[in-house]
């Protein structure tokens, strides 16, 4: 029982660790593999489906591994479709996927069950004694797995009470057929209806195997196929986005090239002006320099031809005032010697007189 439980519990476990593509394959090859034309994915680690509710996840835990790339889409061969009639939609965990599945003969002889005694104890209490034990094989099969697989400790935390919804009706199934083999006498007619049932389920279980693989291997070669289209779409839209990158990065390069170009020719440009300003300022001052000595030194010959004029007049103002004086001088001097000489003149002249009209006067006295 408990091996039972431990390969049903590791299949669940191994399922949630696989990527959303084996989902949606194992999804597509249990609504092939079953009679009900819908199959619910849920979330969890479990498959729920309307029929035959538990009976392929043991086979599912057979699956190979995968890499964790998520397959959104497969592309399915037209010859496989004909066979199976089938109409996939491969989906994501969280929703509905329908199919037609083909044509399998499922008919099973049901057995007929005498009555029980009323001696016989109801179920309900029979089974309550024996929950301790059941829970006590339960959490030892848990550990066991845990210390087998430790990655998979979280996913049974989080989905225990499936896990022990899922054991107890297992437990109840088992008992339930042990209770009504032992009560009901046993027929070789039931025993010759029970090894021609599993016969046929032996059968129908190769064929759902061959299936599988059929469909596993067309599925992975599918899957190959559409692995290398998307690398090489992803490769192309690689390169397509490094090229533009590329361009862009050169344009921006040139661009930056450019505006550096420009500043610093800019920046030359107002070093040469500066350098001219500076320049022509100095001339500028060089030339007012030159004109303020220009100034300086006709100033300075105007002065000197002022002062030169000024002292020639008034050396020539000062000739002519000595020449005035010379002249008055002159004059005076020529003046005096005139009244000097009339002066001497009228002295002799009377002298002459005088001695004149003595002679005169001396004779008449002799």
């Amino acid at each position: 029982m408990s091996l039972i439980i431990e390969d049903f519990l590791t299949s669940p476990d191994q399922l949630s660790e696989k990527s959303s593509s084996i989902e949606s394959l194992t999804a597509k090859l249990d609504s092939v593999l079953h009679s009900s034309d819908e199959i619910i994915v849920e979330n969890s680690g479990f498959f729920k489906a309307s029929s035959n509710e538990m009976t392929e996840i043991g086979e599912v835990g057979n699956l190979p591994p995968t890499d964790n790339q998520s397959i959104p889409k497969l592309e399915l061969e037209d010859n496989s479709r004909q066979k199976y009639k089938s109409i996939e939609s491969y989906t994501s965990l969280g929703t509905v996927v329908r199919h037609k599945t083909p044509n399998i003969g499922r008919k099973k002889v049901k057995i007929l069950q005498a009555p029980r005694s009323s001696s016989a104890k109801n179920r309900s209490k029979s089974l309550r004694p024996r929950e301790k034990s059941n829970e006590k094989e339960l959490s030892l099969c848990l550990k066991n797995i845990i210390k087998r697989h430790p990655e998979y400790s979280r996913i049974i935390e989080l989905e225990k009470s499936d896990l022990e919804k899922s054991f107890y009706a297992k437990v109840k199934k088992f008992r339930n057929l042990a209770e009504e083999n032992i009560e009901n006498p046993i027929d070789k007619n039931t025993q010759k209806l029970k090894l021609k049932n599993r016969q046929k389920d032996k059968k129908r279980e190769e064929i759902r195997r061959k299936m599988q693989n059929e469909e596993l291997e067309r599925l992975k070669i599918s899957s190959m196929k559409y692995q290398e289209s998307c690398k090489k779409k992803a490769d192309d839209f690689f390169n397509t986005i490094v090229k533009k990158y590329k361009a862009i990065k050169i344009i921006e390069d040139t661009k930056t090239a450019k505006e550096i170009e420009k500043k610093h020719n800019s920046q030359k440009q107002i070093v040469l002006d500066n350098i001219k300003n500076l320049c022509n300022d100095k001339i500028q001052m060089l030339k007012e320099k030159l004109y303020e000595r220009k100034l300086q030194k006709l100033l300075l010959n105007y002065e000197q031809k002022t002062i030169i004029s000024e002292a020639e007049k008034l050396r020539k103002t000062e000739q002519k005032l000595l020449h005035e004086k010379n002249k008055c001088y002159l004059k005076k001097q020529i003046e005096d010697n005139i009244l000097e000489i009339q002066s001497e003149k009228e002295t002799i002249y009377k002298k002459i007189i005088k001695k004149y009209k003595a002679s005169v006067k001396s004779p008449a006295k002799v």
